[in-house]
């Protein structure tokens, strides 16, 4: 299992390179960060998971469900750019 984890974010990676610079060449401060809300949502879908959009304005949820039932695990990151 961990090598097929290994394999898949190896496989990924120059993709999610280029969303975090993408997402850095174009802060959005908080709650004003619509370009990067669609950017989330649209590689999200990408990878097969369900997305909710616009959750609490420029939210955004990806639901990845697994075959079983038992633990859930969340994972949250803020999106918004730093005033400077």
């Amino acid at each position: 299992m961990t090598e097929k984890i290994l394999a898949i974010a190896k496989e990924i990676e120059p993709r999610l390179i280029q969303i975090r610079r993408d997402i850095h060449s174009h802060p959005e401060l908080g709650l004003q960060e619509e370009r990067t809300a669609k950017l989330v949502a649209d590689t999200l879908e990408e990878l097969g998971l369900e997305v909710k959009r616009n959750f609490f304005a420029t939210g955004v949820v990806g639901l990845l469900k697994g075959g079983k039932p038992g633990k859930t695990l969340l994972i949250r990151a803020d999106m918004d750019a730093l005033p400077v």
